[in-house]
């Protein structure tokens, strides 16, 4: 069975040379890493090696420190933003897309819990989000991919895409949900939480239909 631990390990790890680098997230880097993916923000130079650190934290000079170069670190840092900001897949894309043998990204939980080595089919619905419909490659920079399914699969009659970026999209009515469940966001707690922490928190209020998120998102469904 799968290790508890590496399960509701909220920190990506990345296996760079022989060595495992942790990265952490914040549930405020998370919500950041979100907004910057979801509004498809154009960074020059300066900014994305600004984001990228953010995103590594103190995994950054662990990795200078081990000598590994720069485009390396940038690989790893756009990794951990798709990964954090978009989804697991998305990241997993990206990080595959450096072409490097023997740096595969770990399994998510899905394929872990099918033994670890399932192939993740990339062309299929739902890969990079409840809303693709599947089709061609994906580019992580513009979050499209170059074709799409012809027809693709819609959500049934009344039912409602929970996507984390259309429950955002709600934001005070999370904060006030929040607040209700004894959760002051204005305590600090987004910075001492992990993102994973607040991503199944705001899940939950989702699929509760007492909560306002559920309203909200099932309004005029």
């Amino acid at each position: 069975m799968l290790d508890l631990d590496a399960f509701m390990d909220p920190d990506l790890h990345l296996p760079i040379g022989g060595r495992d680098y942790a990265i952490s997230c914040s549930a405020w880097q998370g919500l950041r890493a979100q907004h910057l993916v979801a509004s498809g923000a154009r960074l020059d130079d300066d900014q994305e090696r600004a984001e990228i650190l953010q995103i590594l934290g103190d995994t950054y000079q662990q990795m200078v420190d081990d000598g590994i170069g720069w485009p390396t670190i940038a690989h790893a840092g756009r990794t951990a933003l798709l990964w954090f900001g978009h989804s697991e897949a998305a990241g997993q894309a990206h990080w595959e897309s450096a072409g490097v043998p023997g740096n595969p990204i770990p399994p998510s939980p899905k394929q872990a819990r099918m033994g670890g080595e399932a192939p993740v089919d990339l062309s299929a619905p739902g890969t990079y989000g409840p809303d693709d419909p599947g089709g061609g490659p994906y580019d992580p920079v513009t979050g499209v991919r170059e074709w799409w399914n012809d027809e693709p699969d819609r959500p049934k009659p009344g039912q409602v895409a929970r996507t984390i970026v259309d429950c955002l999209n709600h934001w005070s009515d999370i904060e006030l949900d929040l607040q209700d469940n004894g959760i002051d966001l204005e305590s600090g707690v987004l910075h001492t939480r992990s993102w994973r922490w607040l991503r199944l928190r705001i899940t939950a209020l989702a699929a509760d239909p007492t909560t306002r998120l559920h309203k909200a998102l099932t309004k005029g469904a």
